[in-house]
């Protein structure tokens, strides 16, 4: 069943996910956690809706932001993204084609480097 939900995250079709990885990956969880927390997606979901909107919060923040998302995410529409982006100073993007709400491996080594031009940025060039 994880794998099943895990792969509605996907946002490309043609994407291969490693199979034997998520397995492996599944098994240490449930070891690790003794099985899988029914009670999980319900209690996020409460969480959520409790805990209402901070959009106006968000004009506050002060450190660096580097917004990472994917174009075909088909939980959070990219449209969220930009909204959020929009309202934070200087928050820098970084958006993937064929990325759902998954995080492919062909797109780590990217954003980690983007990552560290955002908290460090006299040290790579500019964009």
């Amino acid at each position: 069943m994880r794998l099943a939900i895990d792969q509605l995250w996907v946002g490309d079709v043609n994407y291969k996910s490693d199979l034997n990885q998520l397995v492996d990956q599944y098994n240490d969880e449930i070891k690790r956690r003794n099985g899988f927390n029914k009670s999980t997606f319900p209690q996020h979901t409460t969480a959520i809706l409790k805990s209402g909107s901070r959009l106006a919060e968000l004009a506050q923040i002060k450190c660096p932001v580097l917004i990472v998302h994917g174009y075909n995410d088909p939980l959070i529409r990219i449209e969220h993204a930009k909204k959020y982006a929009a309202l934070i100073p200087q928050a820098k993007t970084q958006f993937f084609k064929r990325m759902g709400h998954d995080l492919p491996t062909h797109v780590i080594q990217p954003i980690i480097l983007r990552i560290l031009k955002t908290m460090n940025p006299k040290y790579y060039p500019k964009e």
